[in-house]
């Protein structure tokens, strides 16, 4: 299960490929919804006990999201 969830989720992928003249506060929001998604996929990780390695995936993919959006908003 952790796995498809983890596979769900590479579509975060795409929108980091849009044009970058898109409006910023939609490039905002779409991010932060994306940062809620990757939020209940670790916190699905966690309540399954998946393995370490998908979990710090999961993990690292929410900080990069974390990060794209703080750098938006300076």
């Amino acid at each position: 299960c952790y796995r498809r969830l983890w596979c769900c989720n590479l579509f975060w992928n795409s929108l980091e490929r849009n044009n970058m003249s898109e409006d910023y506060n939609e490039r905002i929001k779409q991010l932060e919804e994306l940062h809620k998604h990757q939020h209940k996929i670790v916190e699905v990780l966690k309540a399954e006990k998946a393995p370490e390695d998908a979990l710090a995936r999961a993990k690292k993919i929410k900080l990069r999201l974390k990060d794209q959006i703080a750098a938006l908003k300076k």
